[in-house]
């Protein structure tokens, strides 16, 4: 009888990975809270609209230039249907221009040595797959924050005549418990979807909201089913098709960024991030393989996020970067005029709520 020494002693069964023994081997365990993120990268919000004209496919992006003009208020409408042939007011078209900082964005550098694989009791491609996912997960953690912060610094105003439930013109405030003592105490109300439908219509909202809440959010969407919850491997498609009234997006650090028990509410397509990949050509690499050298661009397989990917090897050492260049933005701020009943308006929207 012969052993195969080698391979009885190679890969002893005492070693395992944890996610094998745990978690069913899911690689995307523990990626952190990046709902926003999601949200804001979806197809329900962005539709590619103004990212496929900056990014040009093959490593150079230009500025856009997007040009509009505001619409029309009451002031010149006249009771009369005579004719006038006096010059009127002159109205005439705006534009915004919306460019990348190929050097602002997020990024990550990590590396190892090659003696470091030898004793691995798996391929070396799935522990470099691993740790670039590790990685992905760690950038897009922070591309989330940096979302729920630009979200909460650029609330804009709610439509004229919003009623007793706006103060300052951009601060809703709405219930979705009731707290007080009394028979009714603990029952959900309706009065938070009433009140950022209401005013979502005021403001002349296309589609549906996207909400954006934390605790108090979320207890109440869970409680009245009354949207499409976004979780991992959700199908934003599907959520699109449904018969929902909003799309909501859990967020932890909402009360945090935004202020305790606040919420935000937007059209889709008011923030958008635009993004650049340096990196990208015809002849772009996914994968490693034996060359030393490695420049190219690998998509996250969550979200879609397509990144800039390097892998060097030099000296019997791994060097690994991986990063995007982006940057929020937002609709143009002047698409009304003064006096409008939407003026301010940006279709990002501040909520809070106070509980009875």
């Amino acid at each position: 009888m012969s052993y195969g020494f080698p391979d009885f002693i190679s890969c002893p069964d005492i070693q395992g990975r944890l996610e094998d023994g745990f978690f069913k081997g899911d690689p995307q365990m523990f990626p952190g809270h990046i709902n926003t993120l999601r949200a804001v990268t979806s197809p329900i919000n962005e539709q590619g609209i103004l990212q496929n004209q900056i990014d040009t496919k093959n490593g150079h992006y230009r500025a856009v230039e997007v040009v509009y003009q505001p619409r029309m208020t009451d002031t010149g409408t006249t009771s009369s249907a005579e004719l006038d042939c006096t010059a009127g007011s002159v109205y005439g078209e705006t534009s915004k221009l919306y460019n990348i900082d190929p050097t602002d964005g997020a990024s990550r550098k990590w590396s190892f040595n090659l003696d470091d694989l030898a004793p691995r009791c798996e391929r070396d491609e799935n522990y470099v797959a691993r740790q670039l996912a590790m990685h992905m997960q760690a950038i897009k953690r922070f591309m989330n924050n940096e979302a729920v912060t630009f979200i909460g610094a650029n609330f804009g105003n709610f439509a004229a005549n919003a009623g007793s439930t706006v103060s300052g013109g951009n601060l809703l405030t709405t219930a979705t418990k009731n707290t007080a003592v009394g028979s009714v105490v603990g029952t959900y109300l309706d009065d938070f979807m009433s009140d950022v439908f209401y005013q979502y219509q005021l403001a002349e909202g296309w589609d549906r909201p996207i909400i954006i809440g934390g605790e108090l959010v979320h207890k109440y969407m869970t409680a009245l089913r009354s949207s499409c919850c976004a979780t991992i491997n959700v199908d934003l498609q599907a959520m699109m098709a449904s018969d929902a009234q909003s799309y909501y997006f859990f967020e932890p650090r909402a009360d945090s960024t935004f202020g305790s028990t606040e919420f935000a509410f937007m059209a889709p397509g008011a923030v958008q991030m635009i993004r650049y990949n340096a990196f990208k050509g015809a002849n772009g690499i996914r994968v490693i393989d034996d060359q030393a050298i490695k420049k190219g661009t690998i998509v996250d397989p969550e979200t879609g996020l397509e990144f800039d990917y390097y892998a060097e090897l030099n000296c019997n050492q791994w060097k690994f970067f991986l990063g995007l260049a982006y940057q929020y933005v937002t609709m143009p701020d002047d698409m009304f005029f003064t006096g409008d009943d939407l003026d301010g308006v940006n279709y990002i929207f501040n909520g809070k709520i106070t509980n009875p």
